[in-house]
């Protein structure tokens, strides 16, 4: 799978603080994109949080693909 652009966040992964790679990559994404992370769990920091980035993902109709380097 090719990239056009990778997204990589060098901030920790404290609550509250800004993720201005995430923000970036989400306003990046254009329609029909497949958008690719290497886990799950570092795209969201809780529940509510990955479906509100999915559900954002889904209007821009893209596909979320959790993928292991």
């Amino acid at each position: 799978m090719d990239c056009d652009r990778i997204f990589e966040e060098k901030v920790s992964g404290k609550r509250g603080t800004t993720r201005p790679a995430l923000n970036e990559a989400l306003a990046y994404v254009r329609n029909g994109d497949v958008f690719v992370v290497t886990k799950l769990d570092r795209l969201a920091r809780s529940v509510h949080d990955l479906m509100q980035i999915t559900q954002m993902l889904q209007d821009k109709n893209c596909e979320l693909l959790g993928k292991c380097p």
